[in-house]
């Protein structure tokens, strides 16, 4: 029964977290990314105060007052029961209301146009900062496996260096190597320590700039083995349609495509021609032909300026 507890409340093993954990991390506590969604609410908020400045407002303002003593007067006209009317009241309220109405304001509304313009620019910059901080977790991230890897490799190294010493003393004991072999042998041992303590140091410091980037502390004690995902991509010609556009060079570039499929009878296989022409202002600027003939598959590109 106590093996049985102990099984039970056994901790996780150690070992370095997914990278998703890493992506998580820094997409709420990374400061780059804080930065940039602090300054999407401030942009936004600044557009909202320029549209209010344009549109109809009402302003409404209170006030109450406490008088010490109270005033009043009755008024009786002829053939009428007296009436009591206050002077003072003494407990007073008072209220008013503007209403404010913009009638032409060009400059207003170039001011909400250029405030939302850079509410937008903020969005952009946002998604570009996430992308940036993706991409820099990322490679510290694997860069980090890499070290750790290359910390294996160094201990492997120095193992073997070792028993290279080991072994030249023993052939110089046997009178078989002489002294400058063990000694080549010795600095090669120290030559080895020093890449496994570079390799090491490497560790710390990538573990710490991911660190830095991410908010989470990598466990580096042991690394988790990396799936390899070398499945076959699909065919160019799967990627391309009559809706693609291509941006060249920063222009927006028009697609035509074509698609030409018959069968030889006399070899029995099918022949696949597909090209694709991108154009620019009515001129073509990029061609793709790719022809697939049974199971071989030739692609030709060829391109020009527009005159």
């Amino acid at each position: 029964m106590p093996f049985l507890l102990l099984v039970l409340h056994s901790p996780p093993s150690l070992a370095l977290q997914p990278l998703e954990m890493f992506l998580a991390g820094a997409g709420e506590r990374n400061p780059d990314e804080l930065e940039a969604r602090a300054t999407v609410l401030e942009e936004q908020g600044q557009a909202l105060s320029a549209l209010g400045r344009v549109l109809p407002g009402v302003a409404a303002n209170g006030s109450y007052t406490r008088n010490q003593y109270s005033s009043a007067i009755t008024l009786a006209q002829p053939g009428q029961p007296a009436q009591t009317v206050t002077l003072l009241p003494r407990d007073e309220w008072d209220g008013s209301a503007t209403l404010t109405v913009p009638l032409v304001d060009l400059a207003g509304i170039r001011r909400v146009s250029a405030a939302n313009a850079g509410a937008k620019s903020a969005a952009y910059q946002l998604d570009a900062t996430w992308l940036q901080v993706q991409g820099l977790v990322a490679q510290q991230y694997y860069q980090l496996v890499a070290d750790l890897a290359l910390v294996a490799a160094s201990r492997v190294a120095l193992d073997a260096s070792r028993e290279g010493l080991a072994l030249a003393q023993a052939r110089l004991r046997a009178g078989a190597a002489g002294v400058l072999e063990v000694d080549r042998a010795r600095a090669d041992v120290e030559q080895q320590f020093q890449q496994l303590a570079a390799a090491e140091l490497q560790v710390t410091l990538t573990a710490r700039a991911l660190e830095s980037a991410s908010n989470v502390q990598p466990d580096v004690s042991e690394v988790v083995p990396l799936i390899d995902d070398l499945h076959p991509e699909p065919e160019l010609r799967l990627f391309l349609s009559t809706s693609l556009q291509a941006s060249v060079d920063g222009s927006r570039f028009a697609t035509t495509s074509t698609h030409d499929c018959r069968r030889n009878a006399d070899i029995g296989r099918e022949t696949s021609t597909t090209q694709v022409i991108f154009e620019k202002d009515n001129v073509p600027a990029l061609s793709i032909v790719t022809t697939a003939e049974g199971s071989q598959t030739c692609e030709q590109f060829s391109g020009w300026k527009p005159q």
